[in-house]
């Protein structure tokens, strides 16, 4: 329920009058609050992220935030 107000806030926000500081604050916070929903992968590998697990999590984590961008 939570994850779907948070997406639905972040599809309808508005720089308006604000601050381009305030603006980026609250993409930050909406964003930050969200990851912290998404299942992280676990590494498995015996030499630490030998695979490409934390590569994985980066690349997910820009294409959310950039798809967000763009349908602003």
């Amino acid at each position: 329920m939570r994850i779907s107000y948070l997406q639905q806030e972040l599809a309808s926000i508005k720089q308006g009058d604000t601050s381009i500081i305030d603006y980026f604050t609250k993409l930050r916070v909406i964003l930050d609050e969200l990851e912290n929903y998404r299942p992280k992968p676990i590494c498995t590998c015996a030499t630490k992220y030998s695979c490409d697990a934390l590569k994985t999590v980066k690349q997910t984590r820009l294409r959310i935030r950039l798809c967000n961008f763009y349908a602003v």
